[in-house]
């Protein structure tokens, strides 16, 4: 069974000492090579009222979906990737998905 970024990000902030979830914006160019487009950081203070932290996150990422959508889409040029100092052109990617980075604990443990 194939587990869901949805499902994960519910697992993993069911401890309450998670306070942050860093959600790594990838993409795959046609070539195969693989890219990190942007890291988000989601901070469990952040989490808007009425909303759980999984919640929050969740539409957190949808939205950064949403927005390298529209940039991919976008008229071609390109985009620079920070993460491996690389210029991407926009018409050579094929895929753009979202992944955890990383997990923080309030004692300042991170895990992956």
């Amino acid at each position: 069974m194939h587990e869901t970024l949805s499902s994960r990000v519910i697992r993993m902030v069911r401890d309450e000492h998670m306070y942050q979830v860093d959600i790594a914006y990838k993409c795959k160019t046609k070539d195969g090579m693989l890219y990190t487009l942007e890291i988000l950081e989601c901070r469990r203070e952040d989490t808007p009222e009425g909303f759980e932290f999984a919640e929050y996150v969740d539409s957190c990422v949808l939205k950064g979906l949403l927005n390298f959508l529209g940039l991919v889409e976008a008229e071609d040029g390109f985009y620079f990737s920070s993460h491996e100092s690389a210029i991407i052109r926009k018409s050579e990617i094929v895929r753009v998905w979202a992944d955890i980075d990383c997990g923080h604990y309030d004692e300042g443990a991170q895990i992956i």
